[in-house]
């Protein structure tokens, strides 16, 4: 997914009537809605050729159908809903923006209208796996299989490493890979869609450093550098450990590290040469 060449498809103010709101009026009676629909695209090969790129007229009827069809009290969720499904059914769409305007009817008699707009794009993540309990393979492939959903689009599996592990605590030998996936959640909410799936494999956490029968750490996320009490993106230490960086360059060995201005092959050779100085 390459957001450097994004070209642009409008949809302007598109008249639905359709009844949402949080009063019973609403809920009841039908007004026009105005909706306003950016489609992010990549125009660089599509030749003259309609099947390369979207339909706009579906569009329309898919987004009326979605406005006719259901009733939210908010337009936030209205227009989150829209967005999100938007992507999920049109692989060509690298991001879309949804802005639904109310009519003033409702609100106040000065008032044309107000409105809401939602931005929402795939994001490129990269994700840590490793397992040392129990059957480890077993371990990883469920892993796989969990995080493959409407929101995470698995694009590629590296290789498996046999590595031992990096803590005085007696332990198994790790089993570890990387994955490329792309994503609609948040780092935040990606987070913990990762923690609830170690929880379905009985991760515990009584040990620090120690054995586990599933591990996820999020590497990377697009080119963010994100710092708080909940996540850390990139991963602190990934630089550190040939673990990470063997099966990373399996999958992108020119990606750039935000922080260190390095590709992840750079990392690598940097890595190994310190080990065979020691």
């Amino acid at each position: 997914m390459n957001k450097f060449f994004e070209d642009t498809i409008y949809i302007k103010d598109l008249e639905i009537p359709a009844k949402h709101g949080v009063n019973d009026e609403e809920k009841n009676l039908a007004r026009t809605f105005l909706v306003s629909i950016k489609i992010g695209l990549n125009f660089e090969n599509i030749n003259d050729d309609i099947n390369k790129t979207v339909n706009y007229s579906a569009i329309c009827q898919k987004v009326t159908n979605w406005m006719q069809q259901n009733s939210f009290n908010l337009l936030e969720t209205c227009a989150e809903f829209m967005a999100k499904n938007l992507l999920q059914d049109y692989p060509e769409i690298i991001s879309t923006e949804v802005e639904i305007k109310k009519p003033g009817v409702f609100l106040s008699k000065t008032l044309k209208y107000a409105s809401t707009k939602v931005k929402r794009s795939w994001h490129n993540v990269f994700i840590g796996i490793g397992s040392n309990l129990g059957n480890k393979k077993e371990n990883i492939d469920k892993a796989l299989k969990l995080i493959q959903n409407e929101n995470l689009k698995l694009i590629g599996v590296s290789k498996t490493y046999e590595t031992a592990p990096v803590s005085d605590i007696p332990q198994d030998d790790y089993l570890n890979c990387a994955v490329e996936i792309k994503t609609l959640l948040s780092p935040a909410a990606l987070m913990d869609f990762l923690l609830d799936t170690e929880k379905q494999l009985h991760r515990t956490r009584e040990i620090k450093w120690g054995p586990r029968t599933i591990d996820l750490d999020i590497l990377f996320y697009d080119n963010i550098i994100c710092n708080n009490k909940k996540i850390t993106i990139p991963h602190p230490r990934l630089h550190n450990r040939l673990f990470v960086l063997d099966p990373m360059s399996d999958l992108s060995p020119h990606f750039l590290h935000p922080i260190l201005n390095k590709t992840i092959l750079n990392l690598k050779e940097n890595l190994e040469k310190e080990a065979n100085l020691r």
